[in-house]
């Protein structure tokens, strides 16, 4: 999948004259300028990384400014068709054919385009994402973790509801199925989704405030925060509010959130997100379990797709 971004992007960046430009030695700053990259040069930073790992140009350290250079006879990478398609499916495929992401993404770093927000108007983007089969797998494992007949489970940064709709099924009408999300427009979404099931609730809550004071001390046997986890400038602060909500022995899930582990995709993630507001925030593996030791929680087990990291996590009882 981060492959066949990849050559979408490649193409784009030729399109726009960026590969050639790397013919000679170029710094950063001399990208930046020559093609009127104003704002979220992180993606620029993701691009050349993104090229650099996938043996498009070469990184020099050796000098007094770091500089990217074309590889001479550089090769493009080639995708598995069949396992892509395991990954996201017919429909993915289609829309990765079609995708226009990559262009916005570069004239929004020009200035010219506007940002992706969690709203209404990407709803459809949204909506399509949580539907790929490698991720509805990770959110499939993370709900069989956190929820059981009878369990009150939260689903923390809910977006459209697909995660709540099935713990609401797993806990039953004895449990309680809770979603709580920023965003408005994905507040009323998930409303619609879930409004025949009793057991389902969703709340519009900004996930930075105190959530004692909403849901209650040690109210929910078990939690997941699935693909907005990245998003989160102040993790640390993040987790102790959900330690306090979740009660001993509880379970909680860290799902699908950019990481920097050196993985291959780890560039095209970086550049992925640089026109969505809010920014990502990613940080080292390492980082995450210094946080999940200082707040209590213990690893189950992890894994990766790519850079992305699934964190199966239970809280201490102390």
């Amino acid at each position: 999948y981060r492959t066949g971004q990849f050559l979408l992007m490649f193409e784009e960046a030729k399109k726009r004259g960026i590969i050639s430009y790397l013919a000679q030695p170029r710094t950063f700053d001399q990208i930046a300028n020559h093609f009127g990259f104003v704002r979220a040069l992180k993606g620029l930073h993701g691009v050349l990384d993104a090229l650099t790992w996938f043996g498009i140009v070469k990184r020099d350290n050796s000098g007094s400014q770091e500089t990217y250079q074309l590889i001479e006879g550089y090769s493009l990478p080639s995708v598995d068709q069949t396992l892509l398609r395991v990954g996201v499916g017919e429909k993915g495929i289609d829309s990765l054919k079609q995708i226009g992401a990559f262009s916005h993404i570069f004239s929004y770093m020009k200035g010219e385009d506007e940002g992706v927000h969690f709203d209404a108007d990407n709803e459809e983007l949204w909506e399509q994402f949580l539907e790929y089969p490698y991720y509805a797998f990770g959110r499939d494992r993370a709900v069989h973790f956190i929820s059981y007949a009878g369990a009150k489970v939260l689903d923390f940064g809910a977006g459209l509801g697909h995660g709540t709709e099935t713990i609401a099924e797993l806990v039953g009408t004895k449990g309680r199925a809770v979603a709580i999300e920023s965003s408005l427009d994905f507040v009323n979404t998930a409303k619609e989704r879930l409004a025949s099931i009793p057991q389902a609730e969703v709340m519009h809550l900004d996930m930075q405030m105190d959530l004692v004071s909403e849901l209650g001390e040690n109210a929910f046997d078990g939690a997941m925060f699935i693909g907005a986890f990245h998003y989160v400038k102040d993790k640390l602060a993040c987790l102790k509010n959900l330690a306090r909500v979740i009660r001993p022995g509880g379970r909680l899930v860290i799902g699908n959130t950019c990481t920097k582990n050196g993985a291959l995709d780890e560039g095209m993630l970086t550049f992925g997100t640089a026109m969505i507001t809010p920014p990502a925030y990613s940080v080292p593996p390492q980082e995450l379990y210094q946080y999940f030791e200082a707040t209590g929680f213990d690893m189950e087990h992890e894994y990766f797709f790519g850079c992305q990291g699934w964190f199966f996590l239970s809280l201490r009882d102390e």
